[in-house]
Order: C-alpha cells, then sequence, then structure tokens
C-alpha cells in the first residue's frame, strides 16, 4: 500500500504514462527536494508561526525564515535558464511544489514576492485546470 504524497504521485504518473518528462530522474529530483526542503522547512516555520508571539523561539523563526529563503532562491536559479516548469515540462515536481507555495503566496510574502521567475512559474502552475480543481477541493 502506498501512502506517502511522493510515492503515489510517482506511481500515478507511472501508472499513466504523464507528469514524468523524458528522463524521469529529472523530474523525480524537484519531488524529492519538495519532500526534503519545503515540506519540512515550510512546516516548522508555519507551526512556529502559528504559537502565540510570546511563546515564538525568535531564533528558530529566523532560521526557517532564511531557510524558506533560501530554498526560494534555488528554485529561482533553476528557472532562470527560461523553462517554464522545473523539470521543463509540468511534472510531479511541480505538482509537489506548487501547494505548499499557495499559503506563501497569499500572504504576499516578500521573499516570494520578490522573486519574478518563481511568481511566473506560481501563475503557470495556477492557470492548470486540474490544479485549480484540485486548490478548490476543501482541506
Amino acid at each position: 500500500m502506498l501512502w506517502e504524497s511522493g510515492a503515489i504521485l510517482l506511481h500515478l504518473a507511472d501508472k499513466h504514462g504523464r507528469l514524468l518528462p523524458a528522463g524521469p530522474a529529472h523530474a523525480i529530483q524537484y519531488a524529492f527536494f519538495q519532500t526534503g526542503g519545503w515540506g519540512p522547512n515550510l512546516g516548522r516555520l508555519g507551526a512556529r508561526l502559528r504559537r502565540p508571539e510570546a511563546e515564538r523561539n525568535v531564533e528558530m523563526v529566523q532560521i526557517f525564515s532564511q531557510e524558506v529563503d533560501r530554498l526560494l532562491g534555488v528554485i529561482d536559479r533553476i528557472l532562470a535558464d527560461g523553462r517554464p516548469f522545473l523539470a521543463g515540462e509540468y511534472s510531479i515536481g511541480d505538482i509537489m511544489h506548487f501547494p505548499w507555495l499557495a499559503p506563501v503566496h497569499a500572504l504576499k510574502a516578500p521573499p516570494l514576492m520578490g522573486r519574478e521567475r518563481v511568481l511566473a512559474w506560481f501563475e503557470r502552475v495556477a492557470e492548470r485546470p486540474a490544479v485549480r480543481r484540485g486548490m478548490a477541493v476543501p482541506g
């Protein structure tokens, strides 16, 4: 039984022959980047920021904020060659990153708002009909 989101997406992409461009390792690396970078760090930052201000560990908020900024820089450098999506074609990597960045985008967080390439990528993904339908599902 599959239960981890990355494994489920990889299984579905393989089963349906979609969302894994030629040279699938290239797309898979972005899925791993999300599970090892975005997920843990945005999750930890969000957990710290949801605490009452008096209970926040300022140093931890700073550490996770800096890591989120660094990860945005990585995505920005990946997109610097003009590719429309992380692996070039729309893939499981884009699917895994997008929902984690949606709240950051909704908050107009300065580290994201200052990265035009990442914002343009975000908008391209957001415009996809399947993404719109998926994001409209209550969660």
